[in-house]
């Protein structure tokens, strides 16, 4: 591993200095895609990752979800850390159907994995999981195996599917889900790194409490955005009774 390459944590000071920062641009910043884009360099500025993306789920303007929460339909919203070929391509693409983003956007679960590659699809290990979920088959299978993991149970049959042509290498994996008010899955945090075994405890007690400014931001803006249409729509009430 090159020494560029190691994680560098930031000293405390360091670390408050970039979470004073996101706190005070959730407070005050109301452009949604600048504000997450922060949020995302400041994740991997705390974490050391090599890229962070955030995956929203389409919503219409009182807050309600316009696709169930499973990812399949869900935007990429904001990246960092990539190229532009590679942000074109993962704007192209749903984020969360099957694999490592399952349980963040199913269940609302964390998923820290230190080497996506030790989750890859292996022959003796798909027929071992599809024997005992029989006869669900291979994407039955995948699914119980999410559950399972949801639920603390069989998490070495979590599985993942690899990344598509031109995505970015990801081994070590770490993704939160973003929670609106009454606990419901709105979107996802990803980071990634091309070096096994590079995110801890601590970054996901971080990458939690970045989500979580996120979702309020996030929500925070939806409300303002919301108010300005009602103050349009009272004013050409107002302006239809003059005239």
């Amino acid at each position: 591993m090159k020494p560029s390459e190691i994680h560098k944590r930031l000293s405390p000071a360091e670390q408050f200095a970039a979470l004073n920062r996101v706190g005070t641009a959730v407070m005050s910043e109301l452009d949604e895609a600048h504000l997450l884009h922060l949020i995302a360099e400041t994740a991997c500025e705390l974490t050391g990752a090599a890229f962070a993306a955030f995956s929203l789920q389409p919503v219409d303007d009182e807050g309600k979800p316009l696709v169930p929460s499973e990812g399949n339909l869900f935007h990429l919203a904001a990246v960092v850390g990539v190229t532009p070929e590679q942000e074109a391509l993962l704007r192209g693409m749903p984020l969360g159907g099957e694999g490592l983003l399952t349980p963040i956007f199913r269940y609302g679960v964390t998923v820290r994995v230190p080497d996506a590659l030790s989750f890859l699809r292996k022959p003796g290990r798909s027929q071992t999981t599809e024997s005992r979920y029989a006869p669900t088959g291979a994407r039955g299978a995948a699914r119980q195996a999410t559950f399972n993991y949801a639920h603390g149970q069989h998490k070495e049959d979590l599985r993942s599917f690899g990344v598509p042509r031109g995505h970015p290498v990801v081994r070590s994996f770490l993704g939160v889900p973003l929670l609106d008010r009454s606990g419901e899955v709105r979107g996802g945090l990803l980071l990634g790194h091309k070096q096994p075994g590079q995110f801890t405890h601590e970054d996901e007690a971080l990458l939690v409490g970045l989500a979580t400014q996120a979702a309020v931001a996030l929500e925070n803006a939806r409300l303002y955005r919301l108010a300005q249409r009602r103050v349009e729509e009272l004013n050409a009430i107002f302006e239809s009774i003059a005239d």
